[in-house]
């Protein structure tokens, strides 16, 4: 769920998101069924007295806040007694399947994985997940360090056209004088 800010300058927005998701695992209080199968199974039948028809709503779930009116007025969430939400409804179960590495991680250098298999504990080399957050890390550290070695070559580089600039400032008119008198002698 995301309440959208209304922000007409796309660079500012700050929308607030919620995701919820389900354990398919998760069992019920009294221990006899899964929390989260059929509404049909473990739900309750709600009918309409208007027209007769009816359906079935699951015990559901939920959470106690989503935002505070503080933060819901230091924004453009409401803008002209609208608020805008997306909704999206995505079953992410895939996402429990171990999925197979790309081809150029199987085929990577064995010294490389076997230094991989020496610091994790046993069995997390041959999860994907864990070779996958490694690199991951490996990679923010060295953008870090990179972006470290950057601003400071920026830094000194800035201090030598200061202290240059402040040189030339102060030896400028002493300097073009002796020259002058120089050319005017001979």
């Amino acid at each position: 769920m995301v309440l959208m800010d209304q922000q007409s300058d796309i660079r500012q927005q700050m929308n607030v998101h919620l995701m919820v998701t389900t354990d398919p695992d998760e069992i019920s209080s009294n221990g006899t069924e899964y929390y989260w199968d059929n509404p049909r199974k473990v739900g309750s039948k709600v009918t309409d007295e208007s027209d007769g028809s009816f359906y079935y709503r699951g015990p559901g779930s939920g959470t106690t806040a989503f935002i505070t009116h503080s933060r819901l007025k230091s924004r453009n969430f409401i803008k002209g007694d609208d608020a805008f939400f997306l909704f999206s409804l995505e079953d992410i179960s895939g996402l429990l399947v171990s999925q197979p590495l790309p081809r150029s991680a199987v085929h990577a250098d064995s010294s490389l994985m076997k230094a991989a298999d020496q610091g994790a504990p046993q069995g997390a080399a041959n999860n994907p997940t864990v070779v996958i957050a490694m690199a991951g890390s490996a990679a923010a550290a060295m953008l870090v360090v990179f972006m470290l070695i950057v601003v400071n070559a920026w830094r000194v580089r800035k201090r030598r056209q200061e202290s240059d600039e402040v040189l030339i400032t102060k030896n400028m008119p002493g300097f073009m004088e002796e020259r002058t008198s120089l050319l005017i002698t001979p």
